[in-house]
């Protein structure tokens, strides 16, 4: 009996993941924009800025009717999106920054949330044993 909940849960894992995959990738293509672009003036960084603003609110739009079945997933997946907006209003300060943006605090945030992104992935990979 036990054994039908986790094929259970697995199988909604896996079709969640399907579901989720488009989201996931442009979040990840996103955060590839903006760490090849960082260090291309000003008004780059703002429209990276207001790129990766747009991804984390439309990950936010669909996570928001679109639950991870495990509930640890979905927290850390929230945490995950958050973060993107937290570096896009990053970006969009030092975009605006008279001194010049501080390349050494972007690149730290955006190697952290990389380093993120990683780690979620390789839990979600983990949940369905892919």
């Amino acid at each position: 009996m036990g054994d039908g909940i986790l094929v259970s849960l697995s199988e909604q894992m896996e079709q969640w993941q399907s579901e989720v995959a488009p989201t996931l990738e442009n979040l990840v293509a996103t955060l590839d924009l903006a760490e090849r672009s960082v260090g291309n003036g000003p008004v780059i960084l703002g429209s990276v800025s207001d790129q990766l603003g747009a991804a984390a609110r439309d990950a936010r739009e669909w996570m928001s009717t679109h639950r991870c079945p495990v509930s640890d997933s979905d927290d850390r997946l929230t945490r995950m999106i958050r973060s993107y907006g937290i570096l896009a209003r990053l970006l969009e300060t030092e975009a605006l920054n008279t001194s010049g943006p501080n390349l050494l605090a972007i690149e730290r945030e955006m190697k952290g949330l990389i380093g993120m992104f990683a780690q979620t992935m390789a839990m979600l990979s983990d949940r369905t044993g892919s």
